[in-house]
């Protein structure tokens, strides 16, 4: 876990971005399928397009903390097209510069009819390559506990289940019925159960496949068992999450969504947690 604790910058970062990012793409579906009187948005700044933004800013304040001297990160853009992680920080900013201007014209009331639409459709894509990216950047054949698809799956599946709880929670907020329609409600469960799944089924997978791999210096089995506790704190939170999640969505529980809200953000962040833990080069 020594590992997993000096890269606590970076488990920050993926944890909140993969939050913010899968809270956006969750409500610009909603939007997109809901009908127009449901979609339409009052003047000013919303919390439902404030909160996941901030998120992702937060996360990409984190990210500097881990450099050397963070006025070397705009170098960071300069691998792209050939380095992953140069790529993820693309993927990153655009989704980022995007969502900093739907809130702002947002906020404005400039958004209307087809360019909203628009917007939300950038908006999912983005947020779900953002998903994609940020496990891609990850997938280092050097590093072999990383180099498999496993890595990418908890990225993308973490990202639809707290973005989906975090976006439902939102949803919900600004209109208690937002969630009564059939199609928002179903894209609800899927978010939030679909990718709690693939979340959950990716991380048990990733930890029996290290747990086989032996290097002259190191165990797999043995690097898996230390993080151990974070793996287990990031079922249980996520279990507790989807529960709570589902009872939200699904019932007028007050309580439910925001009690999600937190068991998802520690269940993400004890999975990002346990992934960095179990980082074994090929060189050792």
């Amino acid at each position: 876990m020594q590992t997993a604790i000096s890269e606590l910058p970076l488990a920050l970062f993926t944890t909140f971005v993969l939050i913010g990012a899968g809270a956006f793409a969750f409500q610009s579906l909603v939007a997109l399928v809901s009908a127009p009187e449901q979609g339409k948005d009052a003047k000013g700044f919303s919390a439902a397009t404030i909160a996941p933004l901030a998120l992702v800013i937060v996360g990409f304040i984190c990210a500097f903390a881990h450099l050397a001297n963070p006025l070397n990160a705009p170098f960071a853009l300069m691998g792209v097209g050939s380095s992953p992680m140069s790529n993820e920080i693309a993927m990153g900013s655009l989704f980022t510069v995007v969502a900093l201007v739907f809130v702002i014209l947002d906020a404005m009331g400039k958004l209307q009819g087809a360019a909203r639409k628009a917007f939300n459709v950038v908006l999912l894509v983005l947020g779900v390559l953002f998903a994609l990216f940020t496990g891609l950047a990850y997938y280092v054949e050097t590093i072999i506990s990383w180099g498999m698809a496993y890595t990418v799956l908890e990225t993308v599946g973490l990202s639809l289940f707290a973005g989906g709880v975090l976006g439902a929670f939102l949803v919900k907020h600004q209109s208690d019925e937002a969630l009564s329609a059939g199609s928002a409600r179903a894209i609800a469960f899927v978010f939030v159960i679909g990718g709690a799944v693939v979340a959950l089924a990716a991380l048990m997978l990733h930890a029996s496949a290290v747990s086989g791999f032996e290097t002259v210096l190191f165990s797999g089995a043995a690097i898996v068992s230390a993080a151990t506790p974070a793996f287990a704190c990031a079922v249980v939170c996520g279990v507790v999450a989807v529960v709570c999640a589902c009872v939200g969505i699904a019932k007028d529980a007050k309580w439910a969504l925001p009690a999600a809200c937190v068991f998802a953000l520690v269940a993400v962040f004890f999975a990002r947690l346990a992934f960095y833990a179990i980082q074994l080069s090929v060189a050792l």
